[in-house]
């Protein structure tokens, strides 16, 4: 079937799409798991570590340094935020009250976006913001936590994502390496389906060639190549007594052919002569008429017996190059019929051979009451003529090359099987393409 994919591209294909199927979603797994856990620890530390900020800040004059301010209370105040935020290994730390922030040089930044998380931690609840990317390209994530004793304060933290973005690498890595390992399956998938689908294709080549087939590969292919073997040894066996049958039955036709042809010449030859020797004997007109369809009739069957002669003599044709069209031209005053010709183009034969064939057709067709004929020549590889009559057609098409079949009253049966055999001795063929409207189809080689 045209289009249908072979076994290597099957085979290969599937392995490709199996092993890239596999990758992919390992890489998703264990991607997403990886990025999932790292966000759950890092939520769970920074939360820890505002509770953490908030117990210790319960001791601090918040509330005063707020409200009477000071420098030196101030600075206090941030270099005991300072040494929590190194303790802790924070990215950043403030105490946050109303209308105020301690530490984190007095202003924090991600509290504008986060004003309902910060809600929530005044309201008493330990809360982690989401994962963000700061202006430097690095991960953070945030908590806010209640500050005991001092109603409105919370501690906020923000911790680095440092870790994520190591697994970031990491799973860059990953798809580098899985992509490696891809190229690599591809590579290995495709000399697999090549040790697999080699002793197929070999197989196919060996059947199509004609050759003997080779018994190897795999033991599901080694068992087809043994059964085909074994098949077209049997077939191989068949044809040979077939074709060794029809060479006897040729042989054997072609020697009763000739001993007929032989034995009816001389009688025939007698009576020709005969005839004649009457006719002027008896010199009446009578006598003459009669003489003249006995010469006739005796002139019809040495025609049979030349078609005899002809078609047991052994051939030898010559290889010259012809025009179709000239020849076709050179035959138009033999026959009472109007030829068309369409197309033009030149062949490779014997050109008595040739002129033989085309002779026999346009006889056939005059005889079986056809006025014109119609030859379509296609010059492709080989040329192709084909001669199209508006006779009444082929009764028994099955039966148009049998020696000695016809069905006129006066024909001897021999045409077409003379004009087969002349066309298959130059490489041709003739064959019938169709018996309504009549078409014989005539192959030849070409330079």
């Amino acid at each position: 079937m045209k289009g249908a994919w072979s076994v290597w591209s099957i085979t290969w294909l599937s392995l490709v799409a199996v092993s890239l199927g596999s990758v992919l979603v390992l890489v998703a797994l264990t991607g997403s798991s990886v990025t999932d856990a790292l966000v759950q620890g890092l939520e769970d530390h920074v939360r820890a570590e505002a509770g953490l900020v908030a117990t210790a800040a319960a001791e601090l004059p918040v509330e005063t340094v707020a409200r009477i301010g000071g420098a030196r209370s101030r600075a206090e105040i941030d270099a005991r935020l300072e040494a929590l935020r190194e303790g802790g290994h924070l990215h950043d730390l403030a105490l946050i009250g109303p209308d105020v922030v301690l530490g984190s040089g007095g202003t924090w930044l991600p509290g504008a976006a986060e004003r309902d998380l910060i809600a929530r931690a005044v309201a008493g609840e330990v809360v982690a913001g989401p994962l963000y990317t700061a202006a430097d390209g690095e991960p953070y994530l945030t908590a806010y936590a209640p500050v005991p004793g001092h109603p409105g304060w919370v501690a906020a933290v923000e911790g680095s994502g440092a870790t994520l973005r190591a697994a970031d690498r990491l799973r860059r890595t990953q798809l580098l390496v899985s992509g490696v390992l891809l190229v690599l399956v591809t590579a290995g998938a495709a000399l697999v389906a090549l040790l697999l689908s080699a002793p197929l294709v070999r197989l196919e080549r060996a059947l199509g060639a004609g050759e003997a087939v080779p018994v190897e590969g795999p033991r599901e292919v080694r068992h087809v190549a043994q059964t085909l073997d074994g098949l077209l040894g049997g077939i191989r066996e068949r044809d040979a007594r077939i074709a060794a049958e029809h060479d006897a039955r040729i042989a054997e036709l072609t020697r009763l052919a000739a001993g007929v042809a032989h034995e009816l010449r001389n009688p025939l030859n007698a009576m020709s002569l005969t005839v004649r020797r009457l006719e002027r004997l008896s010199g009446d007109e009578q006598t003459a008429a009669m003489s003249g369809r006995l010469l006739d009739q005796v002139g019809q069957l040495e025609v049979i017996v030349q078609r005899l002669v002809d078609l047991t003599a052994p051939l030898a044709p010559a290889a010259e190059t012809l025009d179709l069209r000239a020849l076709l031209g050179s035959l138009a005053g033999e026959v009472p019929l109007a030829i068309d010709i369409d197309g033009d183009g030149v062949l490779v034969g014997d050109r008595g051979m040739v002129l033989q064939i085309l002779r026999n057709l346009l006889l056939n067709a005059h005889q079986a009451g056809a006025t014109r004929v119609h030859v379509a020549i296609d010059a492709g590889p080989a040329l192709v003529a084909s001669f199209t009559d508006d006779g009444p057609g082929i009764a028994e098409p099955d039966a148009a090359f049998e020696w000695f079949h016809t069905t006129r009253a006066q024909g001897s049966g021999l045409g077409l099987p003379l004009s087969r055999r002349l066309a298959e001795a130059m490489q041709g063929s003739l064959t019938l393409a169709s018996a309504h409207p009549t078409t014989f189809q005539l192959r030849m080689p070409t330079p």
